[in-house]
Formats: structure tokens, C-alpha cells, sequence
């Protein structure tokens, strides 16, 4: 019987190996909680002259760019900066903060805390009175809004005027990008955690993630509560931390950080057809929108995306996360062709590449050329 048992095991053991991605964690980098571990990106299955063409393309555009980072199979290949931002300067997400108050979503669906995303909204604030809440209002859900598509018209700074607001359209119907959805889901982490949402934040992801965020990295709004639609504030490194975890699905250090679930439905488009949101073009395609995270299904990637190419594109079959950063008040097109006509398309492979040092060199020269002018 012993022996028996023995046999299962083992054959459970080598079906488990069987299902490992092509990237066993053998391979990987250490977990960044601490801080990220650098590579050659020859080693990591990049050619290096990629990203010195890409970099050449960006100064000789005159590109204003503020950050640039890759990262592939857990390792920093690429980091780049433009004074005053370096390594330890917080930037500004703007829309990219809607991602994150997905990610917060999850975690309180994942603890109990919201019954799943067809929940009604109204059910998460009891504590709120309303006049009159008619049909189409009270089967509102939580899905309808964390894929933009509540139907309410869009104003209020708190969820009693948000939820009071007329209804536009059948909610799940209509696509309208506007801050007040993500803002009302901050909202209901907090309500429904009794928890300020960067509280629940810090304890639920940032902290697991190693991610120090102190109360002046996210905005407050309204009744004094998170706003949910922009106004976090991350370094480079740590935007990069957030397409690391998703790269992982929603693990961290072998913690489940948010689930498996809950990222491949915020990745998958609930919304398809979508070019862009009216405010201005998309940094790079998009096809879809899940929840409160852009994608791009036939290229393979999805994005978190603020205003000014705040962006953290994350490459699942790749095995790559792109972090950059720029200025929202001077259109960036030039770091948007970039990423298209270098990043999109990158060439990976599954093996180290030969050491390129000459490419090296250069990539390290233009590194150290952007480190030394401001934008």
C-alpha cells in the first residue's frame, strides 16, 4: 500500500512538472520584493540592438519621456531615466490608479468582502439612504462598473450623489469611460472592509509587494475617501512590481496575492471594439477593455494606461512587463511609435542569446546620455 502511494505521488509530481510554464521559477529572478534583480538583456533572450535602436530612435525624436523599464523573466534588463525622475522618485499614475483599484476589487471579492463582481452596488453601502431607487438603478453591479459600463450619468465626488445620478443607458450596455465608476469602487473597498482603501491597499498588495506607500501617495476625494480614478503615486519600480504580479497571476513569493481568476477576467476584453476613450489616441493599440485594465487580445498584451503614457503593459507569452512614464501635459508620440514599432514586435527567445558587448556599450552610453538631460 506504502508503495502504492509512492507511485501515485510521483506521478503526481511529474503531471505537475508537465503543466509548468516554459519559464520554471528555477529560472527566474528572485522575487523583487526588496529590490529588482538586473541582467544583460542577451542573457534574458533579447538582443541588446533592439533597445539601443529604440533608445537612438527616442533621442534623436527629442522624446520627453520620463522612465523607461523592461522587464523579462523576472529580470530589469532596461532602465532608463530622465532628470529629475530617478530610481526613488514617485510619479504620478493619473488613469493607471484604475488598474489598481481593480486589483483592490478582487482582493475584497477574494476576502468575502463583496459577494463577486454581479453583486448589485446599492447592497455594498447600507449605510446610505435613498429616497427612491428604481429598478434599473438597483440591479446595477459591480461589474457593470469596473468594465465602464454603469449607465449612469457621471458626476459626485461621493457614492450617495454617484448612485443618485440619472440613468443614461441600461447598465452592461453602453461603454463610457469616466472617473466616477472607478471612484464609487474605491469607495466600496472601503465600505465594505471599514478600512481607508490605502489601508486595505497596504495590508491586501502593497505591502506584500514590498511597496512603502505613505498617505501622500494617493489622493483623497470627496468624503475623505481614496479617490479611485486617479491620483496614485509609484516609482518606476513599483509599476513595475504591479505587471510583475500579473504577470504571475496574482502571485507574489508564493502568496496569492489577488486570484488567478480575477486577473484573467480584468485582462480579458469585456468590452470589445474599442480604439480609444475620446480624450486622446491610445498610447499603443488596444481592442478591448476588461476590468479597468486596457487590452490588446490579438497582440497579446494588456495595459494599465494614465494620461501622458503612464503605462505598465504586461506581455504574458513574452514574459516581458513594460513600465513608462512621461510628461500628461506634452503629447508623447514619439515614446508611444517606439513601444509600437520596437517593444510590440520584440523578438524573444526561450535561450540566452551570445553577449552582444559592443551593443552593450552603447545601450549603456545612451542610458547614461538620457540620465544627464532634462526633458
Amino acid at each position: 500500500m506504502i508503495r502504492l502511494s509512492r507511485i501515485l505521488l510521483l506521478l503526481s509530481i511529474a503531471t505537475l512538472l508537465a503543466l509548468q510554464p516554459v519559464f520554471a521559477q528555477d529560472d527566474m529572478a528572485p522575487w523583487p520584493t526588496e529590490e529588482w534583480t538586473t541582467s544583460t538583456s542577451e542573457a534574458q533572450g533579447i538582443d541588446s540592438q533592439t533597445l539601443v535602436d529604440m533608445l537612438q530612435f527616442l533621442q534623436d525624436e527629442e522624446s520627453n519621456f520620463h522612465s523607461i523599464l523592461l522587464v523579462r523573466n523576472g529580470y530589469l534588463v532596461l532602465e532608463v531615466y530622465r532628470p529629475p525622475y530617478d530610481v526613488d522618485e514617485n510619479h504620478v499614475q493619473f488613469s493607471a490608479t484604475k488598474s489598481i483599484v481593480s486589483i483592490l476589487t478582487g482582493i475584497a471579492i477574494d476576502e468575502g468582502l463583496i459577494a463577486g463582481v454581479e453583486q448589485p452596488l446599492i447592497e455594498l453601502f447600507p449605510d446610505l439612504a435613498f429616497d427612491e431607487i428604481d429598478d434599473d438603478r438597483a440591479t446595477i453591479t459591480g461589474e457593470d462598473f469596473v468594465s465602464m459600463r454603469g449607465g449612469l450619468s457621471w458626476s459626485g465626488v461621493n457614492p450617495q450623489q454617484i448612485l443618485e445620478n440619472p440613468v443614461d443607458e441600461p447598465a452592461g450596455t453602453v461603454f463610457e469611460y469616466n472617473q466616477t465608476q472607478p471612484r464609487l469602487m474605491s469607495y466600496a473597498v472601503e465600505s465594505t472592509s471599514g478600512m481607508d482603501t490605502l489601508e486595505f491597499g497596504r495590508e491586501m498588495l502593497f505591502g506584500p509587494l514590498g511597496i512603502a506607500m505613505e498617505d501622500n501617495d494617493w489622493d483623497i476625494v470627496g468624503t475623505g475617501a481614496r479617490d479611485g480614478g486617479t491620483g496614485i503615486s509609484l516609482t518606476s519600480q513599483e509599476m513595475a512590481k504591479i505587471g510583475y504580479l500579473f504577470l504571475n497571476d496574482g502571485v507574489w513569493e508564493g502568496q496569492q496575492i489577488v486570484s488567478a481568476d480575477w486577473v484573467e477576467a480584468s485582462t480579458t476584453a469585456h468590452v470589445a471594439g474599442i480604439e480609444g476613450i475620446g480624450l486622446q489616441p491610445s498610447p499603443i493599440p488596444i481592442d478591448g477593455y476588461g476590468y479597468f485594465w486596457w487590452v490588446n487580445a490579438e497582440a497579446g498584451y494588456y495595459m494599465a494606461w494614465g494620461i501622458g503614457s503612464q503605462l505598465i503593459v504586461v506581455f504574458p507569452e513574452k514574459n516581458i512587463v513594460l513600465v513608462t512614464t512621461s510628461n500628461p501635459s506634452r503629447p508623447n508620440r514619439s515614446l508611444n511609435d517606439a513601444i509600437e514599432e520596437y517593444i510590440v514586435p520584440l523578438a524573444v527567445s526561450d535561450d540566452a542569446l551570445p553577449e552582444n558587448p559592443d551593443a552593450v556599450g552603447e545601450l549603456e552610453a545612451l542610458i547614461e546620455a538620457f540620465a544627464t538631460e532634462e526633458e
